[in-house]
């Protein structure tokens, strides 16, 4: 017994051993060693880089489009065959697509990068914070598409500002929903007993 109570005094009080373990655990990780620089300015890096890489997609993916289809260097001579009809046509569905998901995509995607670097690295309500950013700007940003007409091309339409509408809500749901997730988990991670 005198043995055992010897070595808890040379480790310290668990408290400050179980402090000590979580601190250590926290800086095997870019996330843990650096929370302000990774859940405040990543979220915003994150959507940004995720938005160049879907329009990057699908400009390639439209240009081999148009390339396969014969598209390119077409003139139409003011009247529009069947095949230039059909080549619109898949132009609108991709830019269409490309709406949805530049409304959807980006931040869903960052909330869960985000929700998974702060349960890795011990920072929930870090995490929590980084979705909160990422619904926000969820909620801030807006895309529309204006369909092609008989004197005008048709426009993929989108920027930040304060058009609050269902669709920025519906944005913003993954994100709020992830970070509501984060809280439950941590209330109940706190709540749990510790065995000893």
């Amino acid at each position: 017994m005198e043995a055992e109570h010897a070595d808890n005094q040379r480790m310290g009080r668990p408290e400050s051993l179980a402090s000590f373990a979580r601190l250590e655990f926290r800086r095997r990780t870019f996330a843990g060693r650096h929370p302000l620089a990774t859940f405040l300015a990543g979220p915003i890096v994150a959507i940004l880089g995720t938005l160049a890489a879907i329009f990057l997609t699908v400009f390639c993916i439209g240009w081999l489009i148009d390339c396969a289809a014969g598209l390119i260097d077409g003139d139409t001579g003011g009247a529009l065959s069947a095949n230039d009809e059909f080549g619109l046509a898949v132009g609108m569905g991709m830019v269409q697509a490309l709406n949805l998901m530049i409304r959807f995509v980006p931040f869903g995607l960052s909330a869960w990068l985000f929700a998974r670097l702060g349960r890795r690295a011990g920072l929930r309500l870090w995490s929590v914070a980084a979705c909160g950013i990422v619904a926000l700007m969820a909620v801030l940003f807006s895309s529309a598409v204006r369909p092609a007409s008989a004197h005008s091309p048709g426009d993929l339409i989108f920027g930040l500002g304060l058009k609050f509408g269902l669709g920025q809500v519906l944005q913003a749901a993954i994100p709020l929903a992830l970070g509501l997730w984060l809280v439950w988990q941590h209330v109940l991670e706190r709540s749990k007993p510790i065995a000893i």
